[in-house]
């Protein structure tokens, strides 16, 4: 009924938001939901290229990553 996701969020020199503010919420919103999709983190530029290929690494500075859960509102209704 529910399919854990999980989210990358690039961190680029000169962009809106610095890396600790965003390692810190992501980790304030697993902690709000218990860590229950794991703790909320930041990944080197290095490694998050491994994870994501396709990630843009020029002026890259980290990656906040955090994990979440997307429900199949329609399926648990039926089966409620």
């Amino acid at each position: 009924l529910a399919n854990p996701l999980t989210f990358y969020l690039p961190v680029y020199k000169g962009g809106p938001h610095g890396a600790a503010k965003l390692g810190a919420g992501v980790f304030a919103y697993s902690a709000l939901s218990g860590f229950g999709d794991g703790v909320g983190h930041l990944l080197s530029p290095a490694r998050a290229q491994r994870d994501v290929p396709e990630l843009r690494t020029e002026n890259l500075k980290a990656v906040a990553v955090y994990g979440d859960s997307q429900m199949n509102d329609a399926r648990m209704a039926v089966m409620t």
